[in-house]
């Protein structure tokens, strides 16, 4: 005797020849938006109860000047080179720039890849970093809340 069984398959739609589902890890407020930008490394978070992180880059104003609004041309995103894959930032987080001591530019990442963190152009903003900023590479910090809202966001 033949036993058939059928399931419903969960939500899946394709992106850029990648299945995005919704899983439980993600936060239902933003799962269209993040559609939007394609699928995240951080899918399947190791630990459950971690919280995503905005990221502070240590830098000099010419590596960042032409990723500024202004100097990208409309349509394009800016990346960053890193090592490896981040692992504890995703899209709608905040990549910020820190310079002298100073955090003077801000963007909203759009997708992290091995290698490479993709972000929007840069906005400018004036801010005293959260912690001691890195030497070098990039830190993890904590969501920095600021008056100064992302154009993305306020669209």
């Amino acid at each position: 005797m033949t036993v058939l069984r059928s399931m419903e398959l969960p939500i899946a739609e394709r992106h850029d020849g990648y299945a995005v589902t919704k899983i439980g890890t993600r936060n239902g407020d933003d799962y269209e938006k993040q559609l939007d930008f394609g699928p995240t490394t951080m899918d399947k978070l190791p630990d459950p109860d971690m919280t995503y992180k905005d990221v502070l880059i240590h830098t000099t104003a010419e590596q960042i000047d032409h990723k500024r609004e202004g100097n990208v041309p409309d349509g394009h995103e800016c990346h960053w080179t890193v090592n490896g894959t981040p692992q504890q930032t995703r899209v709608l987080q905040q990549i910020w720039f820190e310079v002298d001591g100073r955090i003077v530019a801000a963007g909203e990442i759009r997708g992290v890849e091995t290698g490479r963190i993709w972000f929007t152009p840069l906005w400018d903003v004036d801010l005293e970093p959260p912690e001691d900023p890195p030497n070098q590479g990039f830190l993890y910090v904590e969501p920095i809340e600021t008056e100064q809202r992302s154009p993305a966001k306020t669209q």
